[in-house]
Protein backbone atom coordinates (compact mmCIF):
# COMPACT_ATOMS: atom_id res chain seq x y z
CA UNK A 1 0.00 0.00 0.00
CA UNK A 2 3.03 1.94 0.60
CA UNK A 3 3.64 2.80 -3.33
CA UNK A 4 -0.18 3.79 -3.66
CA UNK A 5 0.27 6.63 -0.98
CA UNK A 6 -1.88 4.86 1.48
CA UNK A 7 -1.30 5.71 5.07
CA UNK A 8 -2.26 2.36 7.39
CA UNK A 9 -2.19 2.04 11.12
CA UNK A 10 -2.03 -1.06 12.67
CA UNK A 11 -3.91 -1.31 16.09
CA UNK A 12 -3.43 -4.57 17.86
CA UNK A 13 -6.14 -7.12 19.38
CA UNK A 14 -6.04 -7.68 22.66
CA UNK A 15 -6.41 -10.65 24.80
CA UNK A 16 -9.07 -10.43 27.53
CA UNK A 17 -9.01 -12.45 30.28
CA UNK A 18 -11.79 -14.56 29.09
CA UNK A 19 -9.99 -15.56 25.78
CA UNK A 20 -11.78 -13.34 23.93
CA UNK A 21 -10.44 -10.68 21.66
CA UNK A 22 -10.94 -7.36 21.18
CA UNK A 23 -9.71 -4.16 19.74
CA UNK A 24 -9.84 -0.72 21.90
CA UNK A 25 -9.04 2.79 20.52
CA UNK A 26 -9.46 1.81 17.07
CA UNK A 27 -12.32 4.42 16.11
CA UNK A 28 -10.74 7.39 17.64
CA UNK A 29 -7.21 6.52 16.37
CA UNK A 30 -8.55 6.64 13.21
CA UNK A 31 -10.42 9.66 13.64
CA UNK A 32 -7.93 11.38 15.42
CA UNK A 33 -5.21 10.47 12.47
CA UNK A 34 -7.36 11.15 9.97
CA UNK A 35 -8.42 14.37 10.94
CA UNK A 36 -4.59 15.81 12.00
CA UNK A 37 -3.06 14.56 8.16
CA UNK A 38 -6.06 16.29 7.22
CA UNK A 39 -4.92 19.50 9.13
CA UNK A 40 -1.82 19.23 7.14
CA UNK A 41 -3.47 19.02 3.53
CA UNK A 42 -1.49 15.41 3.68
CA UNK A 43 -4.21 14.09 0.99
CA UNK A 44 -7.08 14.84 -1.01
CA UNK A 45 -9.45 11.90 -0.49
CA UNK A 46 -9.97 10.23 2.69
CA UNK A 47 -11.05 6.35 2.27
CA UNK A 48 -13.09 4.79 5.18
CA UNK A 49 -13.22 1.17 5.29
CA UNK A 50 -15.88 0.85 7.83
CA UNK A 51 -20.14 0.96 8.50
CA UNK A 52 -20.02 2.52 11.60
CA UNK A 53 -22.36 5.34 12.66
CA UNK A 54 -19.88 6.69 15.31
CA UNK A 55 -17.67 8.29 12.11
CA UNK A 56 -20.47 10.51 11.08
CA UNK A 57 -18.12 13.06 13.09
CA UNK A 58 -15.50 12.40 10.98
CA UNK A 59 -17.58 12.84 8.10
CA UNK A 60 -18.71 16.15 8.98
CA UNK A 61 -15.14 17.28 9.84
CA UNK A 62 -13.85 15.96 6.63
CA UNK A 63 -16.59 18.33 4.65
CA UNK A 64 -15.71 21.29 6.42
CA UNK A 65 -11.74 20.98 5.58
CA UNK A 66 -13.02 20.31 1.81
CA UNK A 67 -11.62 16.73 1.56
CA UNK A 68 -13.47 14.46 -0.75
CA UNK A 69 -14.27 11.40 1.27
CA UNK A 70 -15.48 7.69 -0.19
CA UNK A 71 -16.75 4.58 2.61
CA UNK A 72 -16.10 1.22 1.48
CA UNK A 73 -18.43 -1.42 3.50
CA UNK A 74 -20.38 -4.38 3.57
CA UNK A 75 -24.02 -3.59 2.73
CA UNK A 76 -25.59 -5.38 5.52
CA UNK A 77 -23.46 -2.99 8.23
CA UNK A 78 -23.49 0.43 6.49
CA UNK A 79 -24.82 2.59 9.06
CA UNK A 80 -28.28 5.20 7.74
CA UNK A 81 -26.52 7.71 9.37
CA UNK A 82 -22.98 7.35 7.80
CA UNK A 83 -24.60 6.73 4.35
CA UNK A 84 -26.41 9.98 4.77
CA UNK A 85 -23.68 12.10 5.77
CA UNK A 86 -21.45 10.81 2.83
CA UNK A 87 -23.49 10.44 0.42
CA UNK A 88 -24.46 7.60 -1.70
CA UNK A 89 -22.28 8.87 -4.86
CA UNK A 90 -19.72 8.34 -2.23
CA UNK A 91 -20.29 4.84 -0.76
CA UNK A 92 -19.01 1.13 -2.41
CA UNK A 93 -19.75 -1.67 -1.20
CA UNK A 94 -17.16 -4.81 -0.54
CA UNK A 95 -20.00 -7.27 -0.95
CA UNK A 96 -19.47 -5.97 -4.90
CA UNK A 97 -16.03 -6.31 -5.17
CA UNK A 98 -15.04 -9.35 -2.13
CA UNK A 99 -14.75 -11.93 -4.83
CA UNK A 100 -11.26 -9.68 -6.11
CA UNK A 101 -9.71 -9.38 -3.04
CA UNK A 102 -6.58 -11.27 -2.36
CA UNK A 103 -5.35 -12.25 1.00
CA UNK A 104 -1.88 -12.61 1.34
CA UNK A 105 0.25 -14.30 4.58
CA UNK A 106 2.90 -11.76 4.92
CA UNK A 107 4.37 -12.27 8.05
CA UNK A 108 3.54 -13.24 11.88
CA UNK A 109 4.82 -11.20 14.75
CA UNK A 110 4.65 -12.42 18.78
CA UNK A 111 1.04 -11.04 18.69
CA UNK A 112 -0.80 -11.55 15.14
CA UNK A 113 -0.70 -12.67 11.87
CA UNK A 114 -0.09 -10.30 8.94
CA UNK A 115 -2.03 -10.22 5.60
CA UNK A 116 -1.95 -7.92 2.51
CA UNK A 117 -5.08 -7.70 1.21
CA UNK A 118 -4.63 -6.07 -2.75
CA UNK A 119 -7.32 -6.00 -5.54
Amino acid sequence: MKSKRFYTVFNPVQKKPSGELQQKGTDTSIFRNVNELAGINSYDKAILVSGDGDFVPLIDSLKEKQKKIEVWSFKISLSKDLKAAVGIANVHYLDDIFDKIIFQHIGRDDKRLHYQKTI
